[in-house]
């Protein structure tokens, strides 16, 4: 998780705010939190992934959809 953070803090300086590297990260520490049982913070995370997606590759990316699963098992766990 903690490499996951960093990396974060790096593509926020170097990326722009809705860059695709972003999502993943994102994704990815949504992972790790739902992993951890940290199920609030699993939720932010692949929300913002999300988000991020809807934005540059639009509803019907594959890549928006298996992160849009990702959220729905999430929040399933709230």
């Amino acid at each position: 998780l903690s490499f996951y953070e960093r990396a974060l803090t790096i593509q926020q300086k170097s990326l722009p705010p809705s860059h695709h590297d972003l999502a993943t990260t994102y994704n990815r520490m949504g992972h790790m939190f739902h992993t951890l049982g940290q199920y609030e913070k699993a939720v932010t995370h692949a929300q913002r992934s999300v988000d991020i997606l809807r934005e540059t590759v639009g509803l019907e990316h594959p890549t928006f959809r298996t992160y849009q699963d990702d959220l729905k098992r999430f929040c399933q766990k709230l």
